[in-house]
């Protein structure tokens, strides 16, 4: 049987930003959860190195550069020569804010460390993931851990996993409009950013922990792409959401729901909108 992995896309649930530090980099303090969403990577170990698409989104990528992609650079970041060959179920929207591309380098970094047997252990993993972005060691923990709440700190590399989560409902949509992140945190720099928040801790209710803070890219996104503000007024009129927010620096935005059914109930509105939805649980951890 092929090895494979899923790779669950990454929410943040909190989102602050501070000014863009002399290093260009921008300080963060997020709060992210992991919903029962995402790709699929499988691994031929044997194989040809390349890297194979297909999915519902696939083709947006069949036509790039394999070297350009995060699982190629998986084995630069474990110190390998390019060997073998991936294949990418791509099921979740490109550029959309939920870390995906991310998500996918961390998935093919843990099955090369299992199927060729490297050693490494999850401490190394979330430190070399560091390599794929910012979001990369959030992702890593949250891959090792099964999902759970985990806050990111600095420019990302300082996680902790903050503990379980009750596995609720969850929406994710998307408007059908790529939003460039670097344009989105340019026009946030152009707005004079106050120094970074800290998040605020609730608890461990995953609705309660999203009122309670907010996202800073929010504003700068919808300045570049309005249609996100008209889904996100969809997505917290539909009955049974709890919290309804944008994620990362969009266009993605995901809801919180009552029940699966109301969640069911509210992507396939969704979708009959146009727009692309899913539903499932939140990861527990």
């Amino acid at each position: 049987m092929t090895p494979a992995i899923f790779a669950p896309v990454k929410i943040n649930l909190a989102l602050h930003v501070g000014p863009l530090r002399a290093d260009g980099y921008h300080p963060v303090d997020t709060l992210c959860v992991f919903p029962m969403i995402g790709d699929v990577i499988s691994y031929e170990p044997e194989a040809q190195a390349g890297i194979d698409f297909g999915g519902t989104f696939g083709a947006d990528l069949s036509n790039e550069d394999p070297q350009t992609n995060l699982l190629w650079r998986a084995f630069r970041l474990l110190d390998l020569e390019p060997q073998g060959r991936f294949f990418l179920q791509k099921e979740t929207p490109i550029a959309s804010g939920i870390g995906a591309g991310t998500a996918d380098g961390v998935a093919a970094m843990l099955l090369l460390n299992e199927v060729l047997g490297l050693g490494f252990d999850a401490r190394q993993l979330e430190r070399r993931a560091l390599g794929l972005g910012a979001d990369g060691p959030v992702c890593m923990a949250g891959q090792i851990h099964g999902g759970g709440i985990l806050r990111a700190r600095g420019i990302g590399e300082k996680v902790e996993h903050l503990g379980r989560c009750e596995p609720k409902a969850i929406v994710l949509a998307n408007p059908g409009v790529p939003v460039s992140t670097g344009a989105v945190f340019s026009r946030f720099d152009s707005d004079g950013p106050e120094p970074l928040e800290e998040v605020r801790i609730t608890g461990r209710d995953v609705s309660l922990l999203q009122r309670a803070n907010g996202n800073d890219l929010f504003q700068p996104a919808v300045s570049l792409a309005p249609e996100i503000a008209d889904l996100l007024d969809v997505m917290t009129g539909q009955p049974g959401t709890e919290t309804a927010a944008m994620s990362g620096s969009g266009a993605t935005c995901f809801a919180i729901h009552a029940s699966r059914a109301s969640a069911v109930r509210a992507t396939r509105d969704l979708q009959a909108r146009g727009y692309w939805a899913e539903s499932s649980f939140i990861l527990p951890g």
